[in-house]
């Protein structure tokens, strides 16, 4: 008991807690499949297509542009994908066409992990970060979430740039979850 002694003023988070890390070719630190389509995406020299990531599609989201108002709708949702695991089937089947930071009932959750899909889209450089939240979700108790996040700018089927993101779930990631 006394080794928590210092910490007994430190408050918890409360909210989405993210650390970006750097990136490089040897990713096997983050895990196989974050790996897989990072060198995918350095192979292609960052020009890649959705259709390239051929057996890894249940895997990942995809985000497209909504012409009206300039933002990223979800454009696919991987059945396989650590948000099906976390928020659920039915929830997939309602994000898929809506805004990615109005698309979970938890929208302090949204909006700080959205952020990086934009940026990836404006800049098509790529993401990655350790992320770890306590998220609200309809009629259950509220969860801690850890995962790793690849985000990178690629292009659908019709040419046209998306975002794509994999995730792997994850307790062992280096993310501070009290702030002193």
């Amino acid at each position: 008991m006394s080794d928590l002694v210092p910490f007994r003023d430190v408050n918890p988070f409360t909210g989405a807690a993210l650390v970006t890390r750097p990136i490089g070719l040897d990713e096997c630190e983050e895990g196989d499949l974050i790996g897989k389509v990072f060198k995918a995406w350095d192979l292609a020299d960052g020009n890649l297509a959705a259709r390239d990531f051929g057996s890894l599609m249940p895997y990942y989201l995809t985000f497209r542009p909504d012409r009206r108002e300039s933002g990223l709708d979800f454009g696919h949702v991987g059945e396989a994908t650590a948000a099906i695991s976390v928020w659920g089937s039915e929830w997939a089947k309602d994000a898929v066409g809506r805004a990615c930071h109005r698309s979970q009932p938890d929208f302090e959750f949204d909006d700080r992990v959205c952020e990086a899909y934009y940026e990836v889209f404006e800049t098509g450089k790529p993401h990655l970060d350790h992320v770890c939240a306590l998220i609200h979700r309809e009629n259950m108790d509220p969860a801690w979430l850890s995962y790793r996040r690849l985000v990178v700018r690629a292009r659908d089927n019709m040419g046209v740039p998306t975002v794509v993101s994999v995730c792997d779930l994850s307790n062992n990631l280096s993310v501070p979850f009290m702030a002193g």
